[in-house]
């Protein structure tokens, strides 16, 4: 049974419950047909012999009959019987061999050879002579034809009933299945060619299956952006470490092999610790970014006076941005709280603030704000350095993405992935950042968070 189709499976269901159903139907029309047909023909058989009792009289010293009276009509024989209970008019069927005897209001059912018959008596009290019978005699084979004739309909439409039923669910069944087809064979695609740009090609609909493959095409989505972003992921993390590695290298070698005095081994040693130092940050940050991506890097949250941090990061990074020349400014509201990892705060602070610091221009200003707004803590880090164009705004949150690969690195997030974890910092504490630049004129990056009281 398990080698067999679904679709078949359905079809042969429905089938077969087509089948029982109308089955049901036809015995239940059957029954109810016979029985009412039966019942009809004993209600005429009584009304025809209570009828013909006033058509018997007695007239000139006998029994008489009045000329109107029919003695077979639509299928009943009518016989009049003396009060000798000698049939004197009239006739029974020749079939009928051995007749009941005169049951007065009984309607007896009498069996004779093949055929079995109805038979109903009644009497009439006539003056001066006394009672006279009458019979009435019907063939139940009439109404047992009209059966077996509806019985010989139905044996011929059954079979065309079970044909229509089966093809109809077949292609009734066919058509709902096809997405499911349709998932199979974009499945096997995929599989064959591992192609995840393939996609389930079906009409709209709101049933289970076109659900079904919408879901399917969702999934298939997520599948080609998380394949792709691990891909660049990979192919970047490889480039960015590929650097520093080379310079390790190559400034070992002229260590180990050109280096006269102790001073130039020292400054080799100074860019290979330098290049180590890079290389660490990196793969911290790639670490963190790893278990961020498998749900591992949990939050601490604390009761934290971001007032009072963001001041700190602001005087820990000016002597960073005075060797640039450039002079941070602050307007933060005191004793504004949240509740946050503070470790995820301060990393989030000091990238903004070093980014714009690394990105700022000599003789500028870095800007640092922190206000409240109802119930949120809105803050915000502006430079007025080089800026960005509007188009490499959507993708600067994502990983080892870079305006210009070419402009000053060296602080944390100097490869690219500065910003991708200061945006999941923000929302994984229910917050959300924005970012507006200008090519020339400068950046600024807003960022929302719950403010607790």
């Amino acid at each position: 049974m398990n080698r067999i189709s679904i679709k078949l499976k359905v079809t042969l269901w429905y089938t077969a419950l087509m089948v029982i159903l109308v089955a049901l139907m036809f015995a239940f029309i059957f029954s109810i047909s016979k029985s009412l047909a039966e019942s009809s023909a004993r209600n005429d058989l009584i009304k025809t012999v209570e009828d013909s009792l006033d058509e018997v009289e007695y007239d000139d010293g006998k029994l008489d009959v009045d000329n109107d009276l029919d003695f077979f009509s639509h299928g009943i024989y009518l016989s009049v019987y003396d009060k000798d209970m000698r049939q004197v008019y009239g006739r029974i069927p020749k079939e009928l061999v051995n007749p009941p005897a005169l049951a007065l209001g009984k309607m007896q059912t009498v069996a004779s050879g093949d055929s079995r018959w109805y038979v109903y008596d009644s009497r009439v009290s006539i003056k001066k002579y006394g009672d006279a019978w009458v019979r009435g005699v019907v063939a139940l084979s009439d109404s047992e034809n009209t059966i077996n004739t509806m019985l010989s309909i139905a044996g011929i439409a059954l079979p065309f009933l079970v044909i229509i039923a089966a093809l109809g669910g077949y292609l009734i069944t066919r058509q709902a299945f096809k997405p499911v087809r349709e998932i199979n064979e974009t499945a096997e695609r995929i599989g064959e060619g591992r192609d995840l740009s393939q996609r389930i090609h079906i009409s709209k609909g709101k049933d289970e299956i076109h659900t079904l493959a919408s879901t399917f095409n969702d999934m298939f989505d997520r599948l080609e952006h998380s394949f792709e972003s691990e891909r660049q992921f990979t192919s970047d993390a490889s480039h960015e470490l590929r650097t520093p590695v080379s310079v390790i290298i190559s400034q070992g070698e002229y260590a180990l092999e050109s280096a006269k005095t102790l001073e130039e081994a020292k400054g080799a040693l100074s860019v290979i610790l330098a290049q180590a130092r890079k290389m660490s940050g990196l793969i911290s940050q790639l670490l963190t970014l790893s278990r961020i991506d498998r749900g591992h890097n949990k939050l601490t949250p604390e009761l934290l006076n971001l007032s009072d941090l963001t001041e700190m990061v602001a005087e820990d990074q000016r002597e960073a941005a005075m060797n640039k020349s450039i002079e941070i400014r602050t307007s933060i509201t005191p004793d504004l709280y949240v509740n946050a990892d503070e470790t995820m705060m301060l990393r989030m602070l000091i990238n903004l603030v070093s980014n714009a610091i690394t990105y700022g221009k000599s003789g500028g200003h870095v800007t640092i704000e922190l206000t409240a707004s109802g119930k949120e803590i809105i803050g915000s880090v502006a430079d007025d350095g080089i800026g960005m164009a509007t188009e490499h705004l959507p993708r600067i949150w994502e990983r080892f993405y870079q305006v210009d690969p070419s402009r000053t690195a060296g602080k944390e997030g100097g490869v690219g992935l500065g910003l991708s974890m200061v945006k999941w910092i923000v929302e994984a504490h229910g917050g959300k950042i924005t970012v507006n630049s200008k090519l020339g004129e400068g950046t600024t990056f807003t960022f929302v968070l719950p403010m607790v009281k």
